[in-house]
């Protein structure tokens, strides 16, 4: 019974424990796995937690995650907000041993917490980094978090990691911070007991004045001993390694900065690189080693150092070894050598209580061309010291130059002394300054019981600094009369300054002299006389004479000044009051030869200070003509100004007009202006009375054109510039344009327009050069739009019913007709006729425009028989066919030219006249100034065709001439011509003889000026057939003479010349063949001479050229008697003739006389020596 009972107690027992834990497990599935359940158990926490908990909206279930919305958590002293938080996790994990997250995400979290306000406690307990139930993290996603504690802020874009905590500590897989332009990345363990033993990498970059940088790093040892290993690669190479010991109170909790030491080596590598834009690029390698404490620290090391900038100076060496505490820092040496000398720094900074110094500074072999100016070369050495202190009255500076010597620019130099500034009393003692032969003195005190006294002595500038030259003297002595500095407080001065013959760069003053005297009540008196020149443009000076005398209060001043033809000359009076200059020019002359003479009338005032100046209401006269105006100007609201121009001629435009035409009339205006940059607003208006053009022509008819209502009015309002003109030509049409030109940045829209119509062209003939007689009509419409950096023209231009008369080529022009019209957005369409003799020539193209340095036009020409020349030594006509392509680089020319018909008639020159060789110089000869080859490139390939009608005649040939072609020409060659041109129907005379020309060809195979000839000329003289053979190119042609039957060359050129035999010609015939001989360049000429000279019984025949051609002559000479000879001396080309006899008296005297351009008579005789 009672082990019924005992079972049925158990089995009670064991069915209410099964209930109940299946009651429990319900219940924590109800509160864990549900929403309600979840809900509930999270508010009953938050009840019991002390700590403020609300949300807006939570989802989700403890089991596997929840999210909230509008999450505050507040407690004292800390508030934290977040827009969402969510997290996801598997709680059954637990059952495994860890707890597994998959995910935390927080939305705008915000972290404030107050400052603490109590100390410390004294007693620190470290926390241990570790969990007994290890916690994994697969991903945290913070955006835009926020920390907030007293003034101290810190905001991030975004927060990402991942990591585990467990026993052993903290592992982070990775811990990404983000912000615009930066990342730092880590990633590493840290151990959970102190002083927690880590071992972290990261990575990390940032932009910062426009330059990217970027490193790693590695932390390893523990908090109290750190091992740091930086390596910076951007935008330079840093490496930084060693220690730094923490000096932490692990008892207390605190750290103390003042324990902290390290012992750190920098290494770096910088090729020129400019990290910050302000600073100069520079190259720089070395190593710096850091040790120690705040109380007790050392810097030592060594690196190259050069910067760019403004010029690239020397590499530096430079050694540093540096000592320091909190009090100061003890500079054992600073050294810079390189070859620009050397620099040596030591002393002492101290900052604790009342900042100061104390340093030595040494120079050796020091060059200042490096630092100051490349024109200032040298050597100098020696030592400086300076003390200093800065305290609550002012800054005191010593500095002491025990011996600075040296050369510069290859003249001793010498600087001895000391200078002082203490609380604004400015002293020297001893100071002097010696450059060669310039010397400098300064003692005294300014603001201190005696004056500071000055004397220069520069007796050669030209040894301080090249291009400077003249003589500088100067003496005197200026003291403080307290107070502030101003020009309404100046210190006391006496002094004088003069100068002789200073000139720089172009400018020169010729005389200087100056007496400056400010007494102890602020009385001054200035003297000063100077004269010299300015240089200016395109080398022209301005001569000035300046003198100028008084007090501030009260002085006078002349002026004048004169460049080539434009002189201007004033003087006046002025006086300064309170910090404001006012002056009044009495009088004032501007004379130039356009303008003529102008006369300031009655005088104006005017004032200057710093705030802004004004001249007041005044006239420039010359007889009826004004010019007045009033100008003030403020810095703040800018310029204002007015002026009026009355009676003003029109003839000041004479200089760009054409010579055979004036202009007469006046002009008349007025402009207002006011404001500064954006507010500036103004009109100019300016209209014409009287205005006649004038016109001369070559026919000496007068044509006068009134130009009525003319007017110009420009406005300036809210950056817009509006401009409006018109005119009206008398009879003949009208102009009128309309501009809106915006001046902003952000609108540079432009839009207007422009009106042509003229009805007669004559009166333009002077500004059409090339030809007269110019008659027809112009119409024109001109719209502008665009940009005013891309303008845009659109509209069209008709010129009709042209015709005018070209002096240069005999030509008249007729029934010309041209129109240019907008095509579309960038091209223009060129259409036009126009007639010449009974030819017409047509022309059509297109001009496109894309940007004014990109552009390209095409134009074709047509016509047939278009008179082209018509001139008394050559008249054509050309039918052309050619098409012609420009663009800014170069010009291209295609097609062909036919001549159907032409009459060339050049004037005869010398039988004998040939090229004078390119090496030869002639005395007194004009040599052109050789033309720079135009930017623009040539192509050209043109064929030319001659017709049957060509005839030619010149140079004692008579023929028609026909043939073909081809002109070629690229950039980097000259013109080519190819083809072959014949003479047909020849006719040559040659001294008065007609020959006929059997064949005559001229190749043409390379330059068109060189071809290769071939010509044959014959005449038959009874039964025989002579004739002459040329060949070769021009310079080098070689002439032979030929006949049939076979005769003597002589012969042949007997009856070549005369029409007869040898033997039947005269002496005065004789000369002509000789003539004939040398001046037709036979290769037979010597023996020909001999022939000729043995015919005519001459003991003397020659032919010299010695001097050229223009001095070859043939000398005919023979003996009378034995004792008289006779010559006869004819140069070739001109027609001057000499003739000499000589008379021998003995073997060893003789009597010559010449007649010929001059007159001479010489007694000449020899003496042998044994």
């Amino acid at each position: 019974m009672n082990r019924r009972l005992i079972a049925r107690s158990v089995l009670l027992s064991s069915g209410a424990l099964i209930a109940l834990g299946a009651a429990l497990l319900i219940a924590a599935y109800l509160l864990l796995a549900t929403r309600p359940g979840s809900h509930w158990l999270v508010a009953k926490a938050v009840s019991f937690s002390g700590t403020h908990i609300s949300w807006n909206k939570m989802d989700g279930t403890l089991m596997e995650g929840i999210a909230f919305t509008g999450l505050v958590i507040e407690r004292s002293g800390l508030q934290i907000t977040a827009t969402s938080a969510a997290g996801q996790w598997q709680l059954l994990g637990l059952l495994g041993g860890q707890v597994p997250i998959q995910s935390l995400e927080f939305a705008d979290l915000q972290v404030h917490l107050e400052p603490a306000t109590t100390d410390p406690p004294s007693k620190f307990v470290w926390p241990s980094l570790n969990s007994v139930m290890p916690v994994t993290l697969e991903r945290l996603t913070i955006d835009r978090f926020r920390y907030r504690s007293g003034p101290d802020s810190l905001a991030l874009e975004t927060i990402s990691a991942a990591g585990s905590i467990n026993l052993l500590g903290i592992e982070l897989r990775e811990l990404i911070l983000r912000q615009p332009e930066q990342q730092l990345a880590l990633q590493g363990t840290i151990r959970a007991k102190p002083p927690y033993r880590l071992n972290i990498a990261l990575q990390w970059h940032t932009e910062f004045q426009q330059n990217h940088f970027e490193g790693e790093a590695r932390l390893g040892g523990n908090l109290a001993t750190m091992t740091i290993e930086h390596r910076l690669a951007a935008p330079f190479s840093l490496s930084t390694s060693g220690t730094l010991i923490s000096g932490a109170d692990w008892d207390r909790g605190t750290l103390n900065p003042l324990a902290i030491s390290v012992n750190v080596v920098n290494d770096w590598t910088i090729d020129n690189r400019t990290v910050w834009p302000d600073l100069p690029a520079i190259n720089s390698r070395g190593q710096l080693r850091l040790t120690g404490s705040l109380d007790n620290y050392q810097l030592q090391g060594a690196f190259d150092l050069s910067l760019q900038s403004p010029s690239p100076l020397p590499t530096q060496q430079v050694a540093v070894d540096l000592r320091g505490d909190r009090q100061g820092l003890h500079l054992e040496h600073i050294d810079l050598h390189s070859e620009a000398g050397k620099l040596g720094i030591q002393g002492d900074l101290a900052w604790q209580t009342t900042p100061n110094w104390q340093l030595a500074i040494n120079l050796d072999e020091v060059d200042p061309g490096y630092f100051l100016d490349q024109k200032l070369s040298g050597k100098l050495a020696g030592m400086l010291s300076t003390t200093g202190s800065y305290t609550d009255q002012g800054l005191s500076v010593d500095a002491e130059i025990d011996q600075l010597t040296g050369s510069l620019n290859g003249y001793p130099v010498t600087l001895r002394g000391q200078l002082s500034s203490r609380q604004g009393v400015y002293s020297s003692r001893g100071f002097t300054a010696q450059i060669g032969d310039n010397h400098l003195r300064v003692n005294g005190e300014w603001d201190g019981k005696t004056p500071l006294n000055w004397q220069l002595t520069a007796n050669n500038l030209a040894e301080l600094y090249p291009g400077l030259s003249g003589k500088l003297l100067s003496t005197g002595q200026v003291s403080s009369r307290g107070g502030t500095l101003s020009p309404d407080h100046l210190p006391v001065i006496q002094g004088t300054a003069s100068a002789e013959k200073l000139a720089f760069d172009g400018h020169s003053i010729r005389s200087l002299d100056l007496r400056l005297n400010i007494d102890k009540d602020g009385q001054q008196h200035i003297d000063l006389a100077l004269s010299g020149s300015l240089a200016g443009d395109q080398q022209r000076e301005t001569d000035l004479q300046l003198k100028a005398s008084g007090r501030p209060e009260k002085h006078h001043y002349q002026l004048s000044a004169t460049q080539q033809d434009l002189t201007l000359t004033l003087q006046g009076s002025g006086h300064w009051q309170q910090g404001e200059w006012q002056t009044r020019i009495s009088d004032s002359k501007i004379g130039a030869p356009l303008i003529g003479n102008w006369q300031l009338d009655n005088g104006v005032e005017g004032r200057i200070s710093e705030h802004g100046a004004e001249l007041k209401a005044h006239c420039w006269k010359q007889l009826d003509r004004a010019a007045c105006g009033h100008l003030t100007w403020h810095q703040k609201t800018g310029i204002k100004t007015t002026a009026t121009l009355h009676h003003l001629p029109l003839q000041w435009l004479q200089p760009w007009l054409p010579g055979n035409s004036a202009l007469t009339g006046e002009i008349n205006g007025d402009l207002k202006l006011a404001g500064w940059d954006e507010t500036l607003v103004g009109q100019l208006s300016l209209s014409t009375a009287a205005a006649r053009f004038t016109v001369d022509d070559s026919a000496k008819k007068r044509r006068q054109v009134i130009l009525d209502n003319t007017d110009l009015d420009i406005r300036l309002e809210r950056q817009q510039l509006e401009l409006t003109g018109n005119t009206e030509f008398t009879d003949t049409g009208n102009a009128r344009i309309q501009l809106h030109w915006p001046l902003t940045e952000a609108d540079r829209a432009i839009d207007g327009t422009l009106h042509l119509e003229l009805d007669k062209l004559d009166w333009l003939n002077p500004f059409v050069t090339s030809v007269d007689e110019l008659q027809g009509r112009a119409n024109a419409f001109i719209r502008f739009a665009g940009t005013a950096d891309r303008p845009v023209l659109s509209g069209q231009l008709q010129l009709n019913g042209l015709s005018a008369y070209v002096p240069q080529l005999g030509i008249h022009l007729a029934n010309g007709d041209l129109q240019l019209k907008h095509r579309d957005r960038t091209s223009w369409q060129l259409d036009g006729t126009v007639d010449s003799g009974e030819g017409s020539l047509a022309m059509n193209g297109l001009f496109e425009v894309r940007r004014p340095d990109d552009w390209r036009g095409e134009l074709f020409l047509t016509g047939v028989g278009v008179k082209t020349v018509d001139l008394e030594t050559i008249k054509a006509s050309l039918s052309p066919t050619l098409k012609i392509v420009v663009t800014p680089e170069q010009l291209h020319i295609t097609g062909k030219i036919q001549v159907p018909d032409a009459e060339i008639a050049l004037k005869d020159m010398p039988a004998s006249a040939v090229t004078v060789s390119e090496d030869a110089l002639i005395i007194d000869q004009t040599i052109p100034v050789e033309k720079k080859r135009p930017p623009l490139n040539l192509l050209a390939d043109v064929a030319l065709e001659l017709g049957d009608n060509i005839q030619f005649s010149g140079f004692g040939i008579h023929g028609q001439i026909t043939g073909k072609l081809r002109l070629s020409e690229k950039p980097t060659q000259p013109v080519r011509a190819e083809g072959i041109l014949q003479i047909v129907d020849g006719i040559y005379r040659i001294y008065g003889q007609a020959l006929t020309i059997d064949s005559g060809r001229l190749v043409f195979q390379g330059a068109p000026d060189n071809p290769l000839i071939h010509a044959r000329a014959s005449r038959t003289v009874g039964d025989t057939l002579v004739g002459i053979q040329i060949d070769g190119v021009p310079g080098t042609l070689t002439s032979d003479l030929f006949s049939s039957p076979t005769l003597p060359q002589t012969e042949i050129l007997a009856m070549l010349i005369t029409g007869k035999s040898l033997a039947g010609t005269t002496q005065t015939e004789g000369s002509t063949l000789i003539n004939a001989a040398a001046s037709l360049g036979f290769s037979q000429s010597g023996s020909l001479t001999g022939q000729l000279q043995q015919q005519l019984g001459l003991d003397v025949l020659s032919v010299s050229s010695d001097g050229g051609i223009e001095e070859s002559a043939i000398t005919f000479g023979k003996y009378l008697t034995p004792r008289l000879y006779a010559s006869y001396i004819q140069n070739i080309v001109s027609p001057n003739a000499g003739l000499l006899l000589e008379y021998s008296i003995s073997k060893k005297f003789r009597i010559r006389a010449e007649s010929g351009a001059t007159q001479s008579m010489d007694i000449l005789w020899r003496i042998e020596r044994p």
